[in-house]
């Protein structure tokens, strides 16, 4: 009797049942995360930038969302945060729950390529699939992810993450094959592009795919130049005009406005570099709580030798690309993952006016640490499941890990709170320990807070605007109109600034200073025309100024966008009824609820006839 189906059959629930237990730890680890709130940089770039707040999905709005008026070079990510926000505005469960399918798209494609992998490269069948699913789900449950998939705003990291493994694999597919399909070439390039309209750091995977097929395919052999000088030609070509359109004269604007409000410059961040990039290898073989915050207070590199780690570092990290290329046809396996990981930490590594270290950059470079820290004991030991045996309970603790961490992340006050303990000289960490404060009207504690964050970083849109909120909720007019009007100076061009305009327009108004509140309160209905709010506190200040027609226009105007809402009726009879328009006053109150005093002092000044 034929086995064979019997034996597919196996293979397909084997493989689906790894399939399920890698989304089921994932699920798992990243539960908690659903339930964070936005974070940080959430605000800047999804709540409050005015770009992807899409009203529909006609194609110049998608356009738009996605270009931002080339202020950015994210153009797929920052399409994927407009339409998660025209469905969900912003509540978080949506966005979190994209971020998760990123990961475990990614996941996947790990899973795929490396059984792919081992099995090109002659290994043990037998192990070759667990070796490589057991390196997929020691990544997926891994701390180092979760910067990368519980903040929000960092799914441009995933997001190029998934689409560089994905083209990879498809590479390889098209590769081992003699007769290659050109199918796997086009998805190749496709999910090449994606990766980097998703993040520039993507921008290295072209040379990374190039290098793979030298690596593994052409295996260095005599004549290897010649033969690929079509394709160094074609490289060569691409990152040329790659940093034609990156580092256009806006951007590079923007970088220099940039490094002038940070406290390192570019030679600083290009010497600590190769600190930052040992500090990473350790940090994904330690991945223990202690070393986990969503800010590093990280100290730059002065110079090569303060502090002397630096030159170390340096000589580490030349001595590994050195070995890298001396042993490229000899060890081939240790000299790709070393080009993966320095590859994928190069862009961000290089004098940008960004942040020394964060965790989502090892989003992708941790695999050269993890793939080969799994797969030697799956391969070197005596029975598989004895290293299996030895892998699980390590992903089990990594799990655990994750887990206690996403958790940190379900609320500002415990991930700030974790933020400063951990970087207590973190201007960073003061300033959205500022904001936690300010939402829980807190206000003295905040304004602790954000003193701090200002000693130790200056004046900035953040600290001004929470100020400024909290002057106002305690009656401190005049510092809350400073502060909110710095606010809007310092907020950057993307930054959605209407709902400053409004407290500020608030400010004015209980300031007693009518004219300026109507004229913010204007300026913002220019904006937002259905602003409801706005048009109420203009009408307000409309009366206050003893413009009566005014008033009682914009009081129409309010009624018609919110025919349903009682208070703005209520208000606007008895507006008619001080003016003696009886009917007109009785009509809008017809056949709704009003309550008893209302109804009181209309009827005195408009008794109701019979």
């Amino acid at each position: 009797m034929d086995s064979s189906p019997q034996q597919g059959a196996s293979k397909v629930i084997l493989l689906s049942a790894q399939a399920l237990v890698l989304i089921g730890a994932a699920l798992l680890v990243y539960w908690p995360s659903f339930r964070a709130p936005f974070q940080f940089d959430d605000f800047a770039s999804i709540v409050s930038n005015k770009y992807i707040q899409l009203a529909d999905l006609s194609p110049s709005s998608l356009v738009r969302a996605a270009l931002q008026d080339f202020r950015q070079n994210r153009p797929l990510s920052n399409l994927t945060f407009a339409i998660n926000y025209y469905f969900s505005k912003d509540k978080t469960f949506s966005y979190h729950l994209v971020n998760f399918l990123v990961l475990v798209f990614t996941a996947l494609g790990v899973w795929l390529f490396l059984k792919k992998f081992f099995s090109f490269l002659k290994f043990d069948p037998s192990r070759a699939g667990l070796a490589a699913w057991l390196s997929a789900l020691v990544w997926v449950v891994h701390p180092v992810n979760i910067q990368a998939v519980t903040y929000v705003v960092q799914r441009h990291s995933s997001l190029a993450g998934a689409f560089s493994v994905w083209s990879l694999y498809f590479y390889h597919l098209a590769q081992e094959r003699k007769n290659p399909r050109p199918l796997f070439y086009i998805l190749c390039g496709f999910f090449c592009l994606m990766a980097m309209l998703s993040k520039e750091n993507a921008a290295v995977l072209p040379a990374i795919i190039f290098l793979y097929g030298l690596y593994f395919f052409d295996g260095f052999s005599g004549g290897w130049l010649a033969r690929s000088r079509k394709w160094v030609l074609a490289l060569a070509l691409f990152y040329v005009l790659a940093a034609w359109v990156v580092f256009r004269p806006s951007m590079i604007g923007r970088g220099a406005f940039d490094f002038s409000k940070i406290w390192f410059t570019g030679w600083q961040k290009f010497i600590t570099g190769p600190r930052t990039m040992v500090w990473y290898f350790f940090l994904t073989f330690f991945p223990i709580p202690q070393h986990l915050s969503v800010v590093h207070d990280y100290p730059a590199s002065k110079s090569l030798f303060h502090p002397w780690t630096t030159a170390v570092c340096i000589m580490v990290v030349l001595t590994a690309a050195a070995s890298a290329v001396w042993l490229a046809r000899s060890c081939k396996i240790f000299s790709f993952c070393v080009v993966w990981y320095l590859g994928n930490l190069l862009i961000e590594s290089m004098p940008l006016p960004i942040d020394l270290v964060n965790e989502q950059r090892l989003y992708l470079a941790s695999l050269a640490i993890i793939v080969p820290a799994v797969a030697w004991p799956v391969f070197k030991a005596g029975k598989a499941m004895t290293a299996a045996a030895m892998v699980l309970p390590a992903a089990a603790f990594l799990g655990f890990f994750s887990h206690e961490r996403n958790l940190v992340w379900r609320s500002w006050d415990s991930l700030w709170r974790d933020a400063v303990k951990k970087s207590p000289d973190s201007a960073m960490s003061w300033k959205s320990y500022c904001a936690v404060f300010s939402e829980q009207n807190q206000c003295r504690t905040a304004m602790t807070a954000c003193a701090r964050a200002e000693q130790l970083g200056g004046r900035n849109f953040t600290t001004s605007y929470v100020l400024g909120r909290c002057h106002l909720s305690t009656a401190r007019l005049e510092l809350a109109e400073k502060e909110l009007s710095d606010a809007i100076k310092l907020a950057p061009p993307e930054k959605n600034i209407n709902h400053i305009a409004y407290n500020l327009a608030q400010a004015y108004n209980k300031n007693g200073d009518f004219e300026n509140s109507a004229r913010w309160c204007a300026a913002l209905i220019s904006v937002e025309p259905a602003n409801v709010l706005a048009r109420l506190l203009l009408a307000h200040n409309l009366l206050s100024l003893q413009k009566d027609q005014e008033y009682l226009e914009q009081m129409k105007s309010i009624l018609k966008m919110a025919p349903k809402d009682v208070e703005v009726r209520k208000e606007l009879a008895l507006a008619f009824a001080q003016r003696g328009r009886c009917q007109e006053s009785w009509s809008l109150i017809e056949n709704f609820k009003i309550g008893t005093d209302d109804l009181k002092k209309i009827s005195s000044l408009c008794p109701k006839q019979e």
